[in-house]
């Protein structure tokens, strides 16, 4: 964004002169009161220098780019800092105003002109001025001359009348609110009026916006019509056939996610849609629907649209639809280089810190007035730099010759900061980011045609966003991968089978897969992602009546597809090998032979770290969340308890140290085994107590018994009982049952001793009931403490215990009894 401040008075800048330092606040204009050069428009603050800057975003392809619109606000008022700015109720733009002269926190005299400089800091190092303005603020509404006062100045929930006309309104503020309150009001008897609305394909106004139609149809989804009226589903539907590409792109986005819906999309004509903007919103909504044979041949068609292959974006959605990257990182003792980095050999390059034309990477451009260099290329902070480079881009040529065609090739490169790099003319590779070590990236087969047998150009462009700055390149070859892990397996002969149907690996692990075919017929063996065997099977058979299927083993192209081997005949031996997902999951395994999959299966368990699938699919679940501070949650929580839990199989605990994936995690466990003292975002806490609610049950252990979370005093109350807000130090104390009558305390000895942290941990009075099972006793101290107990809830079993900090407890054969006991009887097994 260009930077247009007012030049009369003085800038308080010390990070960034004359540019942004906050792009504070921004939004778009949303109403219809400015004249249509201002509408749809992004309006960026920036508080230093007293302005609203106005970034047009205009189309570019599928994606957008912002073209400089200079100000719609600029003050001579040195006061003046504009942070926020959004779209009124009256149609017009409001800018609030922090009204301080005083922005940054941690200013130093690099640009303070003027009295308002010092040298005194407070706390946090924070610059402390008189003129610091801690009480005031202003709001200003930008009007325009022509502009009209707003028919609507309030919005009555009972008025439904009123509701209709507002969703209609040239101010998303006003529709937003209306459907707002129709939701929360659940209005049903609105719905005729809304499908009306979304059926109304003509109400458009002068930028393309059918305002009402799109929020009657969100308004539709909220109500929960969507799947449950006949009409509101066919006027969904037709609403990918809307002239409003707002309505087009909020029906993909509500496709049902189904086969049905991947039907719907295939039909629905967006992939060849005029505006590339929604060809991208339909290829990236198929990479979240169910895959069919429709579907995929969509996708295969829009890869071959020149037009979509020139198109960044539209390139990068269809590789997000197959799931998979321009590259992947390989281990460099499989790479054979062939253009050797400066690591390897002195390197000398054709450069220039001046930008040149704009055919500067083609094979046959003149460099011979660029000056020449050993790489690697950095700045003064860069120690093993052989040229300076001073500038914040560079651009390096170099002439290198290959004996060998290479199929798979491979780009060693470190970098600071982005870079694109052309082989004979042709772009290899572009890259946002830093790697400060060298990372060797296995690039895609199809980049191997770029270079040839004999003389190749590589062309490398890097730029420089600030600080330090380095550039160096290889290239090479990739070898054969060793496997982590081989399974060897063999087809059993005039059965539809393989003689393993259960392997187990490791999320991330490469695993190469040899298939011996005994039997009498031809196999294969395909390995699918997890959840994918329904979905895949009909493909498979449907695929079957491509003339093409017999050539391609009957494979159909897939995104599902992890690996196959080719179709084996008798006597036969096959393998490939491939690397697991870091997810983990139950991966298939099939043979497609017409007729073979739903008969000839098997499946790779991956478990990861703290994650034990069991072999059965139905098998109890237990959902665990560990992380933050003063534990190793993984090894002692996760790997040591975790494998107790699983029971050798019999038992799925999934483990994380994310809260929002244990929100999903526990939508369909049978128990939340919850051990972290980091945060828990609210629709996770929410998840928690509805299905605790529903007859979850709960293990609360060491971490989880204390007062974590002060802004979630319910958690304590309802589920834990209590909570501690202290402990004594790390050291033995002795543990003592006072109910052996309980099945938690089964076979644990009356008295132990553990080397732990003594929690004090009390009873909240105004908390839920509890049983005391053990308590514990500090030896220097003589304070008790509960340290087993069990909650008292109307739905669910939970039991609370405070020991666990580190091997010492986890190792202890009492802790260990404890854990073992608490899973049998929160199982209903004791």
């Amino acid at each position: 964004m260009k930077y247009h401040p007012v030049d009369t008075i003085p800038l308080q800048q010390v990070d960034v002169r004359g540019g942004y330092t906050a792009a504070a606040g921004a939004n778009f204009y949303t109403a219809r009161n400015y004249p249509r050069e201002y509408q749809n428009q992004m309006y960026v603050n920036e508080p230093t220098g007293h302005l609203v800057h106005l970034s047009r975003i205009v189309k570019d392809g599928a994606g957008y780019k912002e073209v400089d619109g200079g100000n719609i606000f600029a003050s001579t008022d040195a006061w003046t800092a504009p942070v926020f700015s959004e779209t009124g109720p009256d149609g017009n733009l409001w800018v609030a105003d922090w009204y301080n002269p005083v922005i940054q926190h941690n200013p130093d005299k690099r640009g303070m002109d003027n009295q308002i400089w010092n040298a005194d800091k407070g706390e946090g190092n924070a610059h402390l001025n008189e003129h610091r303005d801690k009480g005031h603020g202003r709001i200003y509404i930008i009007k325009h001359e022509d502009g009209d006062d707003s028919d609507i100045e309030a919005l009555d929930a009972a008025n439904d009348e009123d509701l209709i006309e507002a969703i209609q309104s040239d101010n998303m503020f006003w529709r937003t609110t209306a459907q707002r309150l129709i939701v929360e009001e659940n209005k049903t008897d609105l719905i005729p009026e809304l499908i009306s609305l979304v059926d109304n394909g003509e109400n458009k106004d002068e930028s393309g916006l059918n305002g009402g139609a799109l929020h009657a149809l969100w308004t539709l989804d909220g109500l929960g019509t969507l799947t449950t009226s006949d009409k509101a589903k066919a006027a969904a539907i037709n609403a990918l056939k809307n002239e409003s590409y707002a309505v087009k792109k909020a029906a993909l986005a509500l496709l049902p996610e189904s086969i049905e819906g991947s039907k719907m999309l295939a039909e629905s004509g967006l992939f060849e849609d005029a505006d590339m903007a929604l060809r991208l919103a339909a290829i990236l909504r198929a990479g979240e629907l169910p895959e069919t044979n429709g579907l995929y041949e969509k996708i295969a068609v829009a890869a071959e649209n020149t037009e979509n292959s020139s198109d960044k974006w539209l390139q990068a959605a269809i590789k997000v639809y197959h799931q998979e990257l321009n590259y992947s990182e390989v281990d460099p003792k499989v790479v054979k280089l062939l253009m050797p980095s400066a690591e390897e050999q002195k390197a000398i390059w054709s450069y220039t810190q001046n930008k040149p034309s704009d055919d500067w990477f083609n094979s046959d451009f003149d460099d011979s007035k660029w000056e020449n260099g050993p790489s690697t290329f950095g700045g003064k902070d860069t120690p093993e730099a052989k040229t300076a480079w001073t500038s914040s881009d560079i651009w390096l040529r170099r002439e290198f010759v290959l004996n060998e065609e290479i199929s798979e090739p491979v780009l060693k490169i470190k970098h600071n900061d982005n870079y694109a790099i052309y082989v004979n003319g042709q772009l290899l590779i572009e890259e946002d980011g830093v790697s400060k070590a060298y990372k060797y990236i296995k690039l895609d087969t199809e980049k191997g045609s770029l270079f040839k047998k004999g003389k190749n150009v590589i062309a490398v462009y890097c730029h420089d966003g600030g600080g330090n700055r380095y550039i160096d390149v290889g290239i090479g070859k990739a070898g054969k991968i060793k496997a982590d892990v081989v399974f060897n397996l063999n087809t059993v002969n005039q059965k539809m089978a393989y003689d393993k149907t259960i392997l187990r690996a490791t999320a991330g692990q490469t695993v190469e897969i040899v298939l011996n075919n005994v039997d009498q017929m031809p196999h294969n063996l395909v390995v699918i992602k997890d959840g994918s065997l329904e979905t895949f099977g009909e493909r498979v058979d449907i695929f079957l009546k491509d003339p093409d299927a017999a050539k391609m083993g009957y494979v159909p192209n897939s995104r599902y597809v992890l690996g196959a081997t080719e179709m084996l005949e008798p006597g036969e031996t096959g393998s490939f090998i491939f690397q697991l997902p870091n997810k983990p999951g139950r991966y298939p395994f099939v043979c497609t032979f017409p007729g073979h999959w739903r008969l000839m299966q098997g499946v790779i368990i991956v478990d990861a770290p703290g994650t034990y699938l069991s072999e059965g699919s139905n098998a109890y679940k237990i959902a665990m969340m560990g992380g933050g501070g003063s534990h190793d949650f993984l090894k002692f929580f996760g790997i040591s308890d975790g494998k107790i839990l699983s029971e050798k199989g019999k038992t799925t605990v999934l483990y994380t140290e994310n809260s929002r994936q244990l929100g999903e995690n526990i939508k369909d466990s049978d128990a939340l085994f919850i051990c972290n003292n980091k945060p828990i975002d609210n629709d996770t806490r929410a998840g928690i107590f509805k299905r605790v609610d529903e007859g979850m049950n709960m293990f609360i252990y060491h971490p989880s018994t204390w007062y974590n979370w002060k802004d979630w005093p319910e958690y304590n109350q309802q589920l834990v009982g209590g909570g501690s807000e202290s402990h004594e130090k790390l050291q033995e104390f002795e543990v003592r049952v006072v109910n052996p009558n309980h099945p938690i305390m089964k076979g644990v000895p009356s008295k132990f001793r553990i080397t732990d942290e003594l929690y004090r941990w009390k009873k909240d009075p105004e908390g839920v009931d509890v049983e005391v099972l053990a308590i514990g006793k500090g030896l220097e101290s003589g304070e008790e403490f509960p340290v087993v107990w069990v909650v008292k809830h109307a739905k669910a079993k939970i039991v609370g215990n405070t020991l666990g900090h580190d091997e010492r407890a986890h190792d202890l054969r009492a802790y260990k009894t404890l854990l073992k006991n608490s899973l049998q009887w929160i199982k209903g097994e004791q």
